[in-house]
């Protein structure tokens, strides 16, 4: 690799789960060290305490750990509903009288800003920062819980019949969820609700400390910029708080690719992309913009060609498994399938909430075909963990 055409690579990272199921795997920061960058950053990147240390040259708090002091809560902290925060663990909210610089994510910014000031000069640099929120708890500064009154919060979209023409195994799930019915109990959805928009509010303000940053460096015109997160999140939607399932509202996530000037085809303008696409293919993306050897075959497909303003119509589908390889989700052009143990699921691209399952309906038999080829016929052995929704 010449580091002399190959860009600066900054991505703002809510987690890149490495497990072990994928003990051999080169990572994505390591395989961009291995190629002549110099790899840092700060933040939740390799989701939960454990960090990896051979992916970095240097790292905030540690290349051994990946959360700073206050990530979860402050010291001290008293969720003032009794035994909520004992018996609901992380599912709280609360707003801080406290300045933004002495939160644990603006620490992982203002870590990642001292990086871009003091970079090696003769090397490409891949920078990351994990931004812990929105995920619970939702602890955030005052400031940003006051554009959201609770009067003025809208609760998510929901029916009451809404899991009716779900397969028995998915409503089972959603039975296990302990979140929603506290809520119900204690009427507190729109706090709950204001507690995830103040979150996501303060979120943005990080990165937006990040990228004025980036903006005001010499190497603004010469990095490639990535934002994304590892889940979505359920409000209330099917009766359920938290992520866990194949359904949009878990498996939509926002995801922004900025290229530098110098990088952009001439037709390429700044928009949205409404093809399918899934975070597997970042690897192989980012590999070929860098012109970093991406090693063995990754899984996914490079977005180099939407990036330059590739139009062609279908031929993309993004997979999401769940229940240990047990269910899985497809979209393409809009349409969801999802396929269980003991049923399956349409969406239509017009049902933004996912209300009508349209799995029976014959005419869509040839369509439901088409995504179920995408399912792996032999999936990847993975470890079982107990999840506790």
């Amino acid at each position: 690799m010449q580091s002399r055409r190959s860009p600066r690579l900054s991505l703002g990272l809510l987690g890149l789960l490495l497990t072990a199921a994928l003990p051999d795997a080169v990572t994505l920061p390591q395989r961009f060290r291995d190629g002549g960058y110099y790899t840092a950053g700060a933040g939740k990147i390799f989701h939960h305490y454990q960090n990896d240390a051979e992916s970095w040259d240097a790292y905030f708090p540690s290349v051994q750990y990946e959360f700073p002091p206050g990530s979860f809560s402050p010291p001290g902290y008293d969720s003032g509903y009794g035994d909520w925060q004992g018996r609901y663990t992380q599912f709280c909210w609360q707003q801080l009288d406290q300045r933004d610089e002495r939160s644990a994510d603006y620490q992982n910014v203002a870590y990642v800003i001292g990086q871009l000031e003091a970079l090696p000069t003769d090397r490409p640099f891949f920078l990351n920062c994990g931004i812990y929120r929105p995920h619970v708890p939702w602890f955030a500064p005052r400031k940003y819980f006051e554009p959201f009154p609770l009067d003025e919060v809208q609760l998510p979209a929901s029916r009451a019949d809404d899991r009716d023409d779900l397969p028995p195994s998915a409503v089972q799930w959603l039975n296990r969820g302990r979140y929603y019915a506290a809520l119900e109990e204690t009427g507190k959805h729109r706090e709950a609700v204001q507690g995830y928009l103040a979150s996501v509010h303060y979120m943005d303000a990080m990165v937006g400390v990040l990228l004025d940053a980036l903006d005001a460096s010499p190497h603004a015109d010469n990095t490639i910029v990535v934002f994304w997160s590892d889940h979505g999140f359920h409000l209330g939607e099917k009766q359920w708080y938290r992520k866990y399932t194949l359904w949009d509202d878990a498996c939509h996530v926002p995801l922004i690719i900025r290229l530098p000037t110098t990088m952009r085809a001439g037709s390429a303008q700044p928009g949205v992309c409404e093809k399918s696409v899934s975070l597997l293919d970042l690897y192989p993306t980012l590999c070929e913009l860098a012109g970093v050897e991406s090693g063995a075959e990754p899984d996914g497909n490079s977005l180099v060609p939407l990036l330059h303003g590739d139009d062609t119509p279908g031929g993309r589908a993004a997979v999401t498994v769940n229940d240990w390889n047990t269910a899985y989700a497809v979209r393409s052009d809009g349409w969801c399938y999802i396929q269980r143990v003991d049923g399956e699921e349409l969406y239509a691209p017009d049902d933004p909430h996912q209300f009508d399952n349209l799995a029976d309906d014959p005419q869509h038999a040839g369509r439901i075909a088409r995504l179920r080829s995408y399912i792996p016929a032999q999936p990847a052995a993975v470890r079982r963990a107990e999840q506790k929704p």
